[in-house]
């Protein structure tokens, strides 16, 4: 969400919603054949990306500057497999995303036209899956993800170029985060979104977290808050066969 009132969500088949009024309704966008579209990120009414994956293997960051009514692939430079998850941009030329899998991560200096592949210090280790990052600004990145059955969380200070790794007990696998967002830097609150219908925040910059389980939401994938007390959640709810977005409020 750009705004409490602008929005858009992504899936499959190349299928991209957007709302205008706050997500109480979706109008459904056709791009085309892109396969499984795992996020989508807009900084402005205009100009958006999205990570893509197919099934022969290709993954790839299309870009939009007319609001999401076409789009354009950007130059992936690495001859690695990679699965693009999620990106954040600090700028319309700064950007980062991660790859899900195998611990890389690509960075993009103009505006995601074409994408440099870096070891976050994790590449070879497939006990480790990175979920999601977030841009705090230029030097400041955080990356969540899990280690067999930790929560892991990578932060850097000095843009990508060192890395200071935790481990969190507080949440294991079966609950684990899939989304890690800031949305008051001042305040150092995190809001993230997790298996098990859960919704985890922190007020320390992740030292401790505060869960929240949401019996009748069971799978978040992901959870974005537009300020401390209002944000939507997506996910699966695989009794009903459907998947569902929700508002959150919290005091």
């Amino acid at each position: 969400m750009i705004s409490n009132q602008i929005g858009w969500a992504v899936g499959g088949n190349g299928i991209v919603m957007k709302t205008i009024n706050g997500g109480t309704n979706w109008l459904i966008q056709d791009i085309g054949n892109y396969g499984l579209m795992n996020d989508i990120l807009f900084i402005d009414n205009m100009t958006g990306w999205i990570t893509t994956y197919n099934e022969d293997g290709a993954s790839t960051i299309i870009k939009s500057t007319d609001g999401g009514e076409t789009w354009s692939e950007g130059i992936v430079q690495t001859s690695e497999y990679v699965e693009f998850r999620k990106l954040d941009f600090v700028d319309a030329s700064l950007g980062w995303a991660i790859d899900r899998w195998n611990g890389y991560l690509g960075k993009t200096t103009d505006g995601g036209a074409t994408w440099e592949i870096m070891d976050i210090g994790a590449a070879g280790d497939h006990s480790i899956s990175l979920q999601s990052l977030h841009m705090q600004d230029a030097n400041n990145i955080w990356v969540v993800g899990w280690k067999s059955d930790w929560e892991i969380i990578y932060h850097s200070e000095d843009g990508a170029a060192t890395w200071e790794v935790n481990t969190q007990e507080s949440f294991n696998y079966e609950s684990g985060s899939s989304g890690l967002h800031f949305v008051q830097a001042f305040t150092e609150k995190i809001w993230t979104g997790g298996r098990g219908g859960t919704v985890a925040s922190s007020n320390d910059n992740g030292l401790t977290w505060g869960v929240i389980e949401l019996s009748d939401y069971p799978t978040m994938f992901d959870a974005h808050f537009v300020h401390a007390n209002l944000g939507w959640a997506v996910g699966f709810d695989a009794r009903a066969d459907k998947a569902f977005i929700v508002k959150l409020t919290s005091e």
